[in-house]
C-alpha cells in the first residue's frame, strides 16, 4: 500500500480533495491511505512554526527545528518516507518527477500498483506542504 503523509499548517484543506474521484477509489481499494499531520501539533505551547525571512524579499519561512520535529514525529509513526517539499523555488511537480518518486520508493511501473501483493512493499511519501517562502536554510 502506498501511504502518503502530508504535513501541512492546514490539514482540513485537504480532505476535500482525498474524499474524490480517484483518489477516493484508491483509498477504497486499499491502494493508498492519506495521513494528515499539523506542524503545530510538533511546536511547544505558544511556538509559532514559521517566522520572518532574513534579507530582501517578503514573506514567511517556516523553522527547520518544526520541520525536523514533525518529520521524526511522522517517520516513528508511520515509517521512513521520501519526502517532497512544496516550495515557490521548486520545480513543478509533473508526471515525469512522479514517476522518478515512484522509482525512489520501489515503484517500477504503472501496473506494480495494480499488482497483487502491493500492500507488503508499504511504499512511504511525505508531502510537505508548505504555504510560505520556504524553510530557513541557515
Amino acid at each position: 500500500m502506498l501511504k502518503i503523509s502530508i504535513l501541512t499548517a492546514f490539514p482540513s484543506l485537504y480532505n476535500e480533495f482525498v474524499a474524490t474521484s480517484l483518489v477516493k477509489l484508491g483509498q477504497q481499494r486499499g491502494l493508498v491511505e492519506f495521513s494528515f499531520f499539523k506542524f503545530s501539533d510538533f511546536c511547544v505551547p505558544k511556538e509559532p512554526i514559521d517566522e520572518p525571512t532574513v534579507g530582501p524579499g517578503p514573506g514567511m519561512i517556516i523553522k527547520p527545528e518544526v520541520v525536523d520535529r514533525a518529520l521524526t514525529g511522522i517517520f516513528q509513526q508511520r515509517g521512513q518516507g521520501y519526502v517532497i517539499f512544496f516550495s515557490p523555488q521548486g520545480s513543478p511537480l509533473s508526471q515525469d518527477l512522479l514517476k522518478h518518486v515512484a522509482q525512489a520508493v520501489g515503484v517500477t511501473t504503472e501496473a506494480h500498483l495494480s499488482a497483487p501483493g502491493v500492500a507488503e512493499h508499504n511504499l512511504h511519501i511525505v508531502l510537505v506542504c508548505a504555504r510560505y517562502e520556504g524553510i530557513d536554510a541557515r
